[in-house]
């Protein structure tokens, strides 16, 4: 009963009213638009799902807006609805797809009460018209799905003169009665909606006559293997032949979105009307192959309409849904292209269909027993958005939002920032494939010899004096990474100084990075660094730490002041990183390492540089690092493995090494992020340091990796100067002739 009446108080409050979605053809393919603005909409958002079995145990069926009834307690949760529109809208999503169902005894839904019920349920309508209002406050257009094709579990629907009482879909579509009821329950839902508060209207995205739109062979009337079938079209078929069995469902459909469409359009002429389908490969099928709707010739007795089938009716958008099915990264481009080849996608009558009709897809997700992980799901995502993507698909709708009830699914609740941050809001960026840049000079304070004036002379000319000298590299980066020396120096001497710099930063809108130890813990970092950067009102986007386990472990010279055995610095490190993260929730931690001094995994095929030197294993360390974090309820989010160009060249299977390291990040949720510098340029010449470095970035390109990020950094000598970039061979230069690079597709070694 709570539930109805937070609906009601709420719907007391009225909405101004979206704008409306509408459709705009292309000579290429159709898209979605704002009516008034004209501007485009990409559809981008989530499957917004709530199951409840028996007993109100997890799993079971949709109840997402189910209210009291005489036999059931309600279970739509405003609160809950609430806060996801409230993190979508933050996040730049713009659409939930839900599902109006009613077909269990359990969770009535939309049927009520068996026996008085009529057309809706008014209170589970209520409910809905309360999720509307809150989408429209927080501009979150709502996509409902009319279930699995059938009808509400009423008397009023089911107790008609329908063969099968609603339970054979086949009726559904092919028949007059079948129709009729259909087209009833969908319209008498929006009729309901119109009359309560038509400015609630231009919330739907549309109306999606059934979740995933099939016919069955194993159901009347494709169970008779002769005679002849009048369809509710007015034509007869024959069902002894194959083409026409086929042409009856495909003209059937046909018939049957031309009734709803019409229908819908007497209600609200600008209201969008869809199906959707899952792909014939997905339930073993090939419409060549198994054409007819025969019973028994496969195990899965269902037979989805391809997407031409559909997509040369009255439809106006098309919905198709994809799961990879496959732990393999490998193997995902052939599932996108194998499963929506079998629906007709790549045809080029779909090409011809979609100059006029917009196709999403509406579902897309990951199954827990194939990837083991969520990371690893989540790398597979973002390949299938990217596929997606380069069809010029005209939007996505994850499964599910967090439905953690639903078993043997990832949801991206299940890790939300992790999803967040490789997912993104899966529209297409121009950017989206190019590595974004860091640069980081060798700016640090020279303490002996009075040279403190020198120091401050260079900061002020980077940023302040002569900061026009580095425009274009400035506009281009996305980060200015410090050493955590000068900014020390900055809060302890002259913090008017850092102020000026912070300042200068914000003004360009870009992040900030710093490289920082551990050795005295988070208390210092937030103290000397995060505080004042964000008391002057800049942004630290991420720390790097520096060789942690190297100065600790390895180093002579340091080793004495750490004094810290190999346990105690992974347990100190997670300690740094839960202390960060409690009082900078959205700051990124990230662990520097020296990757050529370690083997990775295998220390024949992928040895230390020098392998007398070895340091042990890499990959093992960083275990150790994620699961002491994960014990402290934290996490790292970035792995940068230390290197210059001629290390790699040096190091057996150097680039090899560097792409299981990438692929480690992907599987575990990591961003990897690489570090742009040369050994031998950095000690003897400005041109050197430069060419090694641009070698590096070409060589990154060919070989496959595909950092987020890479930082252009030197703490040597060379290059001597940072500025002006227009002049060979300054940092600045080196800068943006890397920017230059890094923009084209692709790059020879």
């Amino acid at each position: 009963m709570m539930s109805i009446l937070l609906s009601t108080v709420s719907a007391q409050g009225r909405v101004k009213p979206l704008e409306r979605v509408g459709i705009k053809e292309g000579k290429e393919r159709a898209e979605f638009v704002l009516k008034r603005s004209g501007r485009p909409f990409f559809v981008k958002g989530f499957n917004y799902i709530r199951l409840r079995g028996k007993d109100g145990k997890p799993g079971g069926d949709h109840a997402t807006f189910d209210a009291d009834t005489r036999t059931s307690k309600a279970n739509y949760n405003p609160k809950q609805a609430e806060a996801m529109f409230s993190t979508l809208s933050k996040s730049s999503y713009n659409t939930v797809r839900v599902f109006v169902i009613g077909r269990s005894r359990i969770n009535p839904g939309i049927g009520g009460n068996y026996d008085t019920t009529k057309a809706v349920y008014e209170p589970y309508m209520e409910n809905f018209l309360d999720f509307l209002r809150r989408a429209t406050r927080h501009n979150i257009r709502v996509f409902p799905a009319f279930g699995d094709g059938g009808l509400p579990l009423n008397a009023y629907y089911r107790e008609r003169p329908i063969r099968g009482k609603g339970h054979n879909k086949n009726v559904l579509v092919l028949t007059r009665s079948g129709i009729d009821a259909r087209v009833e329950h969908i319209t008498s839902f929006l009729s309901y909606i119109k009359r309560r508060d038509p400015a609630l209207l231009p919330t739907l995205l549309g109306l999606q006559c059934q979740n995933e739109a099939y016919l069955r062979g194993n159901q009347w009337p494709f169970t008779e293997k002769k005679g002849t079938f009048k369809a509710a079209n007015g034509k007869t078929y024959d069902l002894a032949k194959t083409d026409q069995r086929q042409a009856l469902m495909d003209e059937g459909y046909r018939h049957y979105h031309k009734r709803i469409v019409a229908a819908v359009k007497k209600i609200d002429a600008e209201m969008l009307v869809a199906e959707g389908v899952f792909v014939p490969r997905a339930v073993g099928k090939d419409p060549k192959k198994h054409a007819g709707v025969w019973p028994g010739r496969t195990r899965d007795e269902r037979y989805p309409p391809t997407l031409t089938t559909i997509g040369t009716g009255a439809l106006d958008f098309l919905d198709v849904h994809f799961y990879h099915c496959t732990a393999n990264p490998r193997d995902v481009a052939k599932a996108f292209r194998l499963n929506l080849g079998s629906t007709n996608f790549f045809t080029p009558q779909m090409a011809e269909i979609r100059k006029t009709k917009p196709v999403i897809m509406g579902e897309f997700g990951a199954f827990d027993f194939h990837e083991k992980t969520f990371a690893a799901a989540v790398g597979n995502l973002v390949q299938v958005r990217d596929l997606a993507n380069n069809e010029n698909v005209n939007g996505m709708l994850f499964w599910t939002y967090d439905c953690l009830e639903q078993a043997k699914l990832y949801h991206a609740a299940d890790d939300w920032e992790l999803f967040y941050r490789k997912m993104g809001n899966f529209e297409k960026a121009e950017d989206s494939r190019s590595m974004q840049i860091a640069i980081c000079p060798r700016l640090v304070p020279e303490l002996k010899g009075g040279r403190e004036a020198e120091f401050i002379r260079r900061v002020d000319d980077l940023f302040i004096d002569k900061a026009s000298q580095w425009q274009f590299v400035s506009k281009n980066i996305s980060h200015y990474k410090f050493y955590s020396t000068p900014l020390i120096w900055m809060t302890k001497k002259k913090p008017e100084l850092l102020d000026r710099v912070v300042k200068s930063i914000t003004v360009m809108k870009k992040g900030i990075a710093v490289e920082v130890g551990i050795l005295h813990g988070h208390g210092q970092t937030e103290k000397y660094i995060l505080d004042p950067i964000t008391r002057a009102g800049g942004r630290v986007d991420f720390i790097i730490t520096d060789n942690v386990f190297i100065k600790s472990q390895f180093r002579k010279d340091k080793k004495s002041q750490y004094n810290w055995t190999y346990d105690q610095a992974v347990e100190k490190y997670a300690e740094f990183v839960a202390g960060i993260k409690k009082k900078y929730p959205r700051l990124k931690v990230g662990i520097l390492e020296a990757g050529f001094r370690f083997h990775w995994e295998d220390r024949e095929r992928f040895p230390a540089e020098v392998p007398k030197k070895d340091n042990g294993d890499l990959k093992a360390l960083l275990v150790d690092v994620i699961k002491a974090c994960k014990a402290k309820g934290t996490r790292i989010d970035i792995f940068q493995p230390e290197y210059s160009y001629e290390r790699i060249v040096n190091t057996k299977n150097g680039w090899e090494k560097l792409r299981a390291m990438e692929k480690f990040c992907r599987e575990e949720g990591l961003e990897f992020y690489f570090l742009f510098n040369d050994h031998t340029g950095g000690r003897h010449s400005d041109k050197l340091f430069h060419e090694n470095v641009m070698k590096c970035l070409r060589s990154v390109k060919s070989h496959g990796l595909t950092p987020e990020l890479g930082t252009i950094q030197s703490w040597y000598k060379h290059p001597v100067n940072d500025l002006p970039e227009n002049r060979p061979h300054t940092f600045m230069y080196l800068a943006k002739e890397f920017i230059g690079e890094n923009e084209k597709r692709g790059a020879e070694e």
